[in-house]
């Protein structure tokens, strides 16, 4: 069987291994696990099957030559690089790399929305000013042709503008992330456990991402003062963009924590961010932004309307697939053995579950001629 060396490091990572982890899982050495990543030696059958085992992979997966010409182009954008631990991080961008397989493959047989994002000539995001930001998401409410009212629905917006967004089982820190591939496609992965207003905000974090740093190079998260001033960029963006100044300013009435519960309930964000966003628009001064983070102590793991307002679900890839499905191009089983990647991995990129991926039974009764 063809053994694939970067396979291996991914699965390895996929599990938050080092290779010492994974040499004492398989009763190897390190030394023997990092001459297979580098592909100085291969591994015995067997000791392929162990890796199987252990790390939970298809019997293919370290065979598998589907996606190898797709690479993640560009930094991957987590919105807690200083606070996350590098484990996370590496998990994450092996699912990273899944999805972007998955979502090629599809577009082996589909035509997929082309990206629709509006260019503005951002040379250097370091030089950006506040006004700049505020300015650029306003326009791009403008392209959406979103008015100044609040958004609908942020997933459904970036999906019909030809970003897929994929819910995973994300680390807690991660929250949401945003990448693009050599292929020219761009995705946002956010936490499928987080609330639906710290959802909408990462969205609209990662657009912010994707519209204003497209210049950064990969290794910007190594300069903790640049990340730390793209974060805020992003943030900035983001507030601009779900609350525009025209209708918040003219929206906010009290600040009291009742009044913006009922605000929260419109807007769908969160009551810490309408706070911080008063603040910038200067709609309260320091002493009441104080005073209202004091009231919001009690709530700083789940604020009021928490569990009232119901998730954005994405559809993205799961109707690109039952489309696939409803014209017999590929099944839900099939493209399972094309990619080789874990079902339960599959199961969250796909929203199916289990019984969807397996092989589906012949309906047609057979019977045989009596002699």
């Amino acid at each position: 069987m063809k053994f694939i060396p970067e396979k291996l490091t991914e699965a390895r990572l996929s599990k938050g291994l080092n290779m010492t982890d994974l040499a004492n899982l398989v009763d190897l050495t390190r030394q023997a696990i990092s001459g297979f990543e580098r592909g100085v030696d291969n591994p015995s059958y067997e000791t392929m099957l162990q890796f199987c085992r252990v790390l939970s992979m298809p019997k293919g997966f370290f065979s598998n030559e589907t996606g190898s010409d797709l690479i993640i182009d560009g930094p991957i954008f987590f919105r807690s690089q200083q606070t996350t631990k590098k484990k996370d991080r590496e998990i994450s961008s092996v699912k990273a790399k899944w999805v972007s397989r998955a979502f090629d493959e599809l577009s082996q047989y589909l035509e997929v929305p082309e990206i629709n994002l509006p260019e503005f000539n951002i040379k250097d995001c370091e030089a950006l000013e506040d006004a700049d930001i505020e300015n650029y998401a306003f326009e791009c409410r403008n392209f959406f042709g979103l008015g100044s009212g609040p958004i609908s629905n942020m997933t459904k917006l970036l999906e019909n503008n030809g970003i897929p967004v994929v819910a995973i089982d994300a680390a807690k820190k991660i929250g949401a992330f945003s990448y693009g591939t050599n292929k020219g496609h761009k995705f946002i992965i956010v936490d499928r456990n987080a609330t639906a207003v710290r959802t909408r905000f990462s969205l609209a974090h990662e657009l912010g991402h994707l519209i204003l740093h497209k210049s950064l190079s990969a290794d910007f998260m190594e300069n903790k003062d640049l990340f730390k001033l793209v974060e805020r960029q992003a943030d900035n963006f983001a507030s601009a963009f779900l609350m525009p100044s025209e209708s918040f300013v003219r929206e906010f009435v009290s600040p009291k924590i009742k009044a913006m519960t009922d605000l929260k309930m419109r807007w769908k964000v969160s009551i810490a961010a309408m706070v911080m966003r008063a603040s910038q628009l200067q709609l309260i001064n320091e002493n009441q932004k104080g005073y209202l983070f004091r009231q919001l102590a009690p709530f700083r793991k789940k604020e009021p309307l928490d569990d009232t307002l119901v998730r954005e679900e994405p559809s993205f890839m799961n109707m690109a697939l039952a489309m696939l499905n409803e014209n017999s191009i590929i099944s839900n089983f099939e493209l399972k053995n094309r990619l080789e990647i874990p079902v339960n991995d599959l199961i969250q990129f796909f929203e199916l579950s289990e019984i969807d991926f397996q092989e589906k039974s012949s309906n047609i009764l057979s019977f045989n001629v009596r002699p």
